[in-house]
């Protein structure tokens, strides 16, 4: 126990290190050269006033300096051990206006979820390739995540980032009526090599436009579940298997364990 004197006024303010709780990560982003994060417990210290309400559970980091890279590592490294956290206040909102800055950053023996919940990275055979730290711009299917090798090294934990590559729903062409005949896809879906998975054709596995190319089709089918005998002169490119670097033959899978 630390305890402060105020000669002033006799009054003691007495405080224990073990005081400031630890808490559960429920988030973390990296915006720019600025790490946000978010913690589940109320804050064990008093915040700044210049901390706005809204963002009272929030922190802020700066990655320009050897202190913030240092914390956003152990940040990682939390999420990836499934462990609690204990953060110190720098009782000002010098990185962001309205965020309240994180001094130090102390992992707890403490376990902790992100989310209630820890989210792994699958292949798309189903081989657990990572923990996943951060879920950014979902919506355009970026993850980061640390390799499952990587969690079993204390000294190095590398940080991978990767567009998850999700299911297409392209119209599908063929060159004799009644689907029959080759398979072939519009060009205007992208250049020789685009990579895609269609859920129900193929298995639902990666294909990738090639070169063969065609400029009339007899017949398509819009889901996999109907034909209709339709001539028409396009641009249209035939397929070949492809292996996604990270995920394999088919789309990852994200598992909340």
């Amino acid at each position: 126990m630390k305890c402060n004197i105020l000669t002033a006024g006799l009054i003691m303010a007495c405080y224990n290190n073990a005081s400031i709780a630890s808490s559960t990560l429920t988030s973390l982003k990296v915006d720019g050269d600025i790490v946000y994060f978010s913690t589940k417990q109320a804050k064990g210290e008093v915040s700044p006033s210049c901390m706005l309400d809204e963002f009272k559970n929030d922190w802020s980091v700066s990655l320009k300096n050897t202190t913030g890279k240092a914390i956003y590592s152990m940040l990682v490294a939390a999420t990836a051990t499934q462990k609690s956290i204990i953060v110190k206040t720098a009782n000002d909102c010098a990185i962001k206006s309205g965020y309240e800055r994180a001094r130090s950053v102390e992992i707890s023996s403490e376990p902790g979820t992100l989310n209630n919940g820890q989210f792994y990275l699958y292949s798309g055979d189903g081989q657990r390739i990572g923990v996943i730290a951060e879920l950014k711009d979902l919506s355009e299917g970026y993850v980061s995540y640390i390799s499952d090798e990587d969690l079993d090294n204390d000294e190095v934990r590398q940080l991978y980032s990767v567009k998850m590559p999700r299911y297409s729903k392209y119209w599908r062409y063929f060159t004799q009526s009644n689907c029959q005949g080759d398979v072939m896809f519009e060009s205007a879906i992208g250049e020789i090599g685009t990579q895609f998975a269609i859920k129900n054709f193929n298995d639902g596995k990666f294909i990738s436009l090639n070169s063969t190319r065609r400029s009339y089709s007899a017949s398509l089918s819009r889901n996999g579940d109907d034909c209709e005998n339709y001539s028409q002169s396009n641009s249209f490119n035939g397929f070949t298997p492809s292996l996604h670097p990270v995920c394999g033959d088919s789309p990852c899978k994200i598992r909340v364990e």
